[in-house]
């Protein structure tokens, strides 16, 4: 009986060590998962971060084009008598181009009346629209019929009388280059609901029914995307899948609606080299 029950102790503790031996495995794992977790969403708020710094540069450094040129006199002078020559800006404009930040800006000027006196695209709009006098620059992004990009506006006055407005539009592509030499991908998206606005996309690409708004868009990317239905990265903030980090940065306008998502993917070994 002794023996038996010495069997019996044995058994039990073998029992409880296999239990403990499982329980540890659990909280181990549970562990690793929480640290996993928490190691890709302080990556995912990295590159948030970074994206919203590089939105803010382009935002201001636009801003401050837009005032110098509202501030030049022969401008003024031309706005007052509503003859701004179609070349008026090719030289400034050529100069920009040299700049990748503003590869594929546009300048738009409106006077008080709304009418678009100059426009350096032939996209730009000659017909009179409603204008408010602005007190101060202001930049958002914005979607219209030609693209999801930055509109920056600066009223322009002359001897605090107001003349009219400028308009600079710039795009994401500058941002999305700058991104990819950091080994970062991006695919910049209209929301599907702004389909109809986009009359005269810039880009001419889609994603579906999807506007992809950044010409630099890695193809293998848009379709990624579509093979794996991009509505599952709308919402979600960041995703790891397929050695990617992927991250969802919504993108708002002035009204602080969300009119488009800014779409990162950064490739986990690139990541891990950096560490």
């Amino acid at each position: 009986m002794k023996r038996y029950g010495c069997y019996i102790s044995l058994l039990l503790i073998a029992i409880l060590l296999i239990f403990s031996g499982f329980k540890l495995s659990q909280y181990i794992k549970l562990k690793k998962t929480n640290l996993f977790n928490s190691y890709f969403k302080l990556q995912s708020l990295s590159l948030k971060e970074k994206l919203s710094i590089e939105i803010y540069r382009k935002k201001e450094s636009t801003i401050n084009i837009a005032i110098s040129i509202a501030n030049n006199d022969d401008l003024l002078k031309r706005i007052t008598n509503n003859d701004i020559p179609k070349k008026y800006f090719k030289s400034l404009i050529e100069k920009l181009k040299t700049s990748k930040l503003y590869k594929n800006i546009w300048i738009r000027i409106i006077n008080k009346d709304g009418v678009y006196l100059y426009g350096s695209s032939n996209k730009s709009k000659k017909y009179p629209r409603k204008i408010s006098i602005a007190k101060e620059a202001k930049s958002s992004i914005n979607i219209d019929r030609f693209d999801l990009s930055f509109k920056t506006i600066v009223p322009i006055f002359k001897n605090s009388i107001f003349l009219g407005d400028i308009e600079l539009i710039s795009r994401f592509n500058s941002i999305s280059e700058k991104l990819q030499k950091e080994g970062i991908g991006s695919v910049v998206i209209a929301l599907k609901s702004n389909a109809k606005q986009l009359t005269k996309p810039f880009s001419k690409k889609h994603l579906g029914k999807y506007y992809v708004a950044n010409i630099n868009a890695p193809k293998q990317l848009i379709n990624y995307l579509k093979m794996h239905n991009i509505k599952n990265y709308l919402q979600n903030t960041h995703k790891v899948e397929d050695n990617y980090l992927i991250v969802s940065y919504p993108l708002k306008n002035s009204a602080s609606k969300v009119v488009g998502y800014y779409i990162m993917f950064q490739k986990l070994n690139n990541i891990q080299n950096k560490e």
